[in-house]
């Protein structure tokens, strides 16, 4: 007899989830029996991989009409710690990105694990989302499990539920980082546009873009993740899509052009590609040029140096 290799073995949920509880099952409560199938798909997506998967995604004839953002504590990330626990990310030091997804994803099937026999639920939030993927969880056309009454309510006897999107890390400190304010934006934009059952902005209960604090859990999404700053992401992402509902392409600004075509198109560190970029070129509060790529920023000096920052380290380029 052959066992399947555990892939995620020191990803331990103890203490996992500190922002839920039994009460967020809410009206679904009496439905969720450990014993019933569990509501799950298992997917990790890539942004474009989702905007195909919205496109054609059937959610039958009440349609989710509200976003609700949580985040996890428990796992955390190493960019949004927990003080212990489960880190999503950890021991991920030399693999490629086919490994990563693998872990990842026997991680994410663990926390479904975590639900039924801990929570005895048959189903969670829909969306779980971090720097590189954005996973499918429970069926976008089911009721979801994740913010008590937030899950769905009943206004004038028509139904109305909600998609519930857990952002991976602990969020009460730092902010979502670039990339994956990135994908939380997009998953936003993308079922605002295919759906057109909420705005993009501040909505009251049950109603537009709504946070678990709405709720139940005064403490999630983390005190960091503030309305205003949730809303922004997912308006900027919505400003980045293109007629298709992916992501547009974002042009270099002409100094940093030039500056990657001085050095040869490549890193004077380590020769790689930043990446394509993610987010247009702004000036800084310290007067200098930025911009965002997929796996560094480019900073332009007032001495025409150029710093490529990556994983807290600058390789500097001069030109």
């Amino acid at each position: 007899m052959t066992t399947t290799p555990d892939l995620a073995p020191n990803f331990s949920l103890h203490g996992a989830f500190p922002f839920s509880s039994a009460d967020d099952a809410g009206e679904i409560r009496a439905r969720t029996l450990a014993v019933t199938p569990f509501l799950y798909i298992g997917q990790a997506l890539t942004r474009e991989e989702f905007a195909r998967y919205v496109a054609s995604y059937d959610f039958g004839t009440i349609p989710p009409a509200f976003m609700v953002f949580h985040h996890t504590g428990i796992p955390s990330t190493k960019a949004a710690p927990w003080p212990s626990g489960a880190v999503w990310d950890d021991h991920e030091d030399g693999l490629n990105d086919d490994q990563i997804k693998a872990k990842r994803l026997a991680q994410l099937a663990k926390i479904r694990d975590f639900y039924a026999s801990d929570k005895g639920w048959d189903r969670g939030p829909h969306l779980f989302v971090d720097d590189k993927w954005i996973y499918c969880f429970t069926p976008m056309d089911s009721i979801g499990i994740h913010a008590a009454e937030g899950n769905s309510t009943h206004v004038g006897g028509t139904l109305k539920y909600s998609i519930g999107i857990e952002v991976i890390g602990y969020f009460e400190k730092v902010q979502w980082s670039a990339a994956v304010a990135r994908n939380v934006g997009f998953v936003a934009a993308a079922l605002q546009r295919r759906l057109k059952t909420f705005e993009l902005r501040r909505g009251a209960k049950w109603a537009d873009l709504n946070s678990h604090r709405d709720f139940n859990k005064p403490a999630c999404p983390g005190a960091a993740i503030t309305e205003d700053f949730y809303v922004r992401v997912c308006v900027d992402a919505a400003a980045q899509l293109d007629a298709t509902g992916q992501m547009k392409a974002l042009s270099v600004h002409p100094q940093l052009l030039g500056a990657w075509q001085a050095s040869g198109g490549g890193w004077l560190k380590d020769r790689l590609t930043p990446g394509l970029p993610t987010v247009p070129a702004f000036v800084g509060k310290d007067g200098m040029l930025y911009q965002g790529y997929e796996r560094s920023v480019a900073r332009l000096k007032a001495d025409g140096v150029v710093d490529w920052l990556l994983l807290n380290e600058i390789a500097a380029m001069s030109i």
